[in-house]
């Protein structure tokens, strides 16, 4: 049998992103690793077929939105969630069905805050933001997800702290066009990284944390999240 365009990618993609950490310079402490800026390159489509070869392969396994600054209109990010088999198997019917009521979507977004399902959620920047837009922008999503109730306010305040300080890879350049900012978070476990539009990755960190997992959950799919409406009708359009 031939394999598709797409598995070949998967598959080549992960064993790629299995050897960053001896490309790297690695730094660990405690259950945390992180890494210093490597010199592996790779294109965006073998980068995220590569990061979570078996998410968003099936119906109803991939919700998709613009991020927009509203008084300007300005399309700043295209977001994109990938979801496990075993939760776009629950999503799918409700789909099919088109069911789209706030209970059905309320459900959906449980099945998506399921710590126990990997998920990985992918911001691409589609403008250059300098380093303090960022901060605001990750501050802003932990205040949201403490606001939906996944977290505690002082918990979102040290998230704040913990990711700005782990993103300072990014400080001098901020963020550019054509950036992939990526969370796969499975269980208790989140590893992070930061693609350069040039396919440099820059910021590559795991750590086992299941507050922040929550968290980077909530950030997108709390009741309280900016981009929850607009990432659940997505998968009915």
């Amino acid at each position: 049998m031939v394999k598709s365009r797409t598995a070949v990618l998967a598959t080549l993609a992960a064993a790629q992103l299995l050897v960053l950490p001896a490309i790297g310079v690695a730094q660990t402490s405690g259950s945390e690793t992180s890494m210093t800026p490597a010199l592996t390159k790779m294109s965006s489509e073998v980068f995220l077929a590569g990061l979570a070869p078996t998410l968003g392969n099936e119906p109803a396994s991939r919700l998709e939105m613009k991020f927009e600054v509203t008084f300007m209109k300005i399309d700043v990010a295209q977001l994109e969630a990938r979801v496990a088999p075993t939760v776009s198997a629950l999503i799918e019917p409700l789909v099919r069905n088109g069911q789209r009521d706030d209970a059905a979507k309320a459900q959906i977004a449980g099945w998506l805050m399921d710590p126990s399902a990997p998920i990985l959620l992918t911001m691409e920047y589609l403008r250059d933001a300098d380093y303090g837009r960022f901060q605001k922008g990750l501050r802003i999503s932990m205040e949201q997800a403490a606001a939906s109730g996944a977290i505690t306010e002082d918990e979102a305040e040290k998230l704040t702290a913990q990711l700005t300080e782990e993103s300072a890879p990014l400080e001098e350049s901020g963020v550019a066009k054509g950036g992939i900012l990526a969370h796969y978070i499975s269980d208790d476990a989140v590893r992070t990284i930061y693609l350069e539009p040039d396919g440099t990755i820059l910021l590559d960190r795991s750590r086992d944390d299941a507050i922040l997992g929550r968290a980077l959950r909530a950030s997108w799919f709390g009741q309280k999240s900016r981009f929850r409406d607009k990432l659940l009708r997505s998968l009915f359009e």
